[in-house]
């Protein structure tokens, strides 16, 4: 669903600007519009700084949500990342009541329903419906954060059926995260829809910097998305065009604008700030790309997860005045009649300590992978000429030094997660266990750290197909890493 929404409003938007500008087709007629485009834009608006706003509020529930899963895993494993003192109780009940930033979500979501009554029927009841779902979604998020607390302090957590409760509670808060950001696709298509049927036609303002701000805003999105979904294929592409959107904006005369807003003190910062957020998110992208290590502590989350809520958010959104709260803040201060931009949800995963991790089989957070890296950490990968040949989805396997113990240290990437960082290799056999994609490919990746005493590093992997014990050699230097495909025989 994420992934149909976004080519629908991202690439068809972004490739055919007509869509959304150019002459409307099945408009309403002109004698039945007893509101004025100004009037309408300002309800479009209104449903968008609402979804903006609680977007910027997620990451405070996020945060909790976080650390009720960190207390929850020292009853499990105690060595796990112990929790600060961030609590429920520093924040309102109804958490989107409160004015923390500029409004309170809630008296938004208000105001776009009353300012609903200058749109057609249809429009308006279209609108106020996801939008209504969009809240009741929210809400949810926000009265399970309290449920998760009170189990902590109510069930007895050294029985593991009051543990595994807890934990199939915040799997539900993860998912009512992911379904903010399908409503919200949801609405924001059906606002821009709304916005081409009734009000048509271009906006009046077709300077190039305002056709580069909207590709450098659409672009950014595509780039996160692309990350989000593990999208290697496009998003070389993707990278590229913004590259060059970002230099087309850079290289905008604004000497022709002299005399307008676009050369006042307030609007010169910010376009320069957008710049520099857009020049952030490709180097972020990059260092995705080049499977770069993520902090330690985010190692249990994913790359994808990480890139997205820590390296690629704060970068178009108002928490880290990012490219589209920055474009929108020139909208509004200077009073253009524009649609503004939306922002972009925060996601939560639940993470199990290890002793639970060590018991199942871990999916990778790459729920498809179409083909197998090129490069990883600016190193050429070489594919191994032969295969690992499963007969079921759940592997476990054993890598250990089979030979001479010379100190090699090693990295293992499974589809994109590092399963194994820095890990010094010996004879003693270490385990893990990987669930595979049921269809793309799957690969492990060996990766050098340090080649000991006797280069190249060398490990040996043992795993069962069929019943039967099969072992893979592995080699890696520190200017290639060795690829192994895993084909699932169904």
């Amino acid at each position: 669903m994420n992934r149909v929404f976004i080519i629908i409003i991202n690439v068809l938007f972004l490739l055919n600007p007509d869509f959304i500008w150019g002459q409307q087709t099945g408009k309403v007629a002109e004698s039945s519009r007893t509101s004025s485009k100004k009037e309408v834009l300002k309800a479009l608006n209104a449903y968008v700084e609402y979804v903006n706003e609680v977007n910027n509020y997620l990451p405070i529930i996020n945060s909790l949500m976080v650390d009720y899963n960190m207390k929850l895993n020292t009853f499990v494993d105690l060595p796990s990342h112990q929790p600060s003192q961030f609590t429920n109780a520093l924040f309102p009940d109804n958490l989107f009541d409160d004015v923390i930033f500029q409004h309170s979500p809630n008296a938004l979501f208000q105001k776009a329903i009353q300012l609903s009554s200058v749109l057609p029927q249809a429009d308006k009841t279209k609108l106020v419906g996801m939008a209504t779902q969009f809240k009741d979604n929210t809400s949810y998020i926000n009265t399970s954060r309290f449920e998760v607390e009170q189990m902590l302090v109510k069930l007895d957590l050294t029985k593991m059926e009051n543990i595994t409760k807890v934990y199939d509670k915040m799997e539900t808060v993860a998912k009512a995260f992911k379904d903010s950001k399908k409503f919200q696709y949801e609405l924001e298509y059906q606002i821009k829809t709304t916005y081409k049927n009734f009000l048509g036609g271009a906006p009046g303002n077709t300077e190039n910097i305002y056709k580069a701000l909207d590709e450098v805003y659409h672009l950014a999105r595509l780039e996160i998305e692309a990350v989000y979904e593990n999208n290697n294929e496009e998003l070389p592409g993707i990278m590229s065009s913004f590259q060059q959107t970002i230099n087309q904006l850079k290289a905008v005369d604004l000497k022709e604008y002299n005399g307008t807003f676009w050369m006042n003190p307030f609007t010169q910062s910010k376009l320069t700030s957008i710049v520099q957020k857009a020049e952030g998110l490709q180097t972020e992208a990059n260092r995705f790309s080049s499977f770069e290590n993520i902090p330690e502590k985010f190692n249990l989350y994913g790359r994808n997860y990480y890139f997205y809520n820590h390296a690629f958010l704060v970068k178009l959104n108002r928490f880290g005045m990012g490219v589209a709260a920055e474009i929108n803040e020139i909208f509004v201060n200077n009073k253009v009649d524009k649609l503004m931009y939306f922002e972009l949800p925060y996601d939560y995963k639940v993470i199990y300590p290890r002793k639970i991790r060590e018991e199942v089989f871990l999916p990778a957070t790459a729920t498809f992978i179409k083909t197998v890296p090129q490069k990883v950490q600016d190193r050429e990968v070489v594919k191994a000429d032969r295969v690992i040949e499963v007969d079921r989805v759940e592997i476990e396997f054993e890598v250990y030094d089979h030979k001479i113990i010379d100190n090699d240290i090693v990295s293992i990437l499974f589809n994109g997660d590092w399963i194994l960082e820095k890990f010094k290799i010996n004879e003693k056999k270490h385990k893990f266990k990987i669930k595979l994609n049921e269809s793309g490919v799957n690969y492990l990746l060996l990766h050098a750290v340090d080649e000991g005493r006797r280069p190249p590093a060398t490990i040996a992997i043992n795993y069962y197909a069929n019943n039967v014990k099969n072992q893979i050699i592995l080699n890696s230097t520190i200017t290639k890493s060795e690829l192994i495909e895993i084909v699932l025989k169904k």
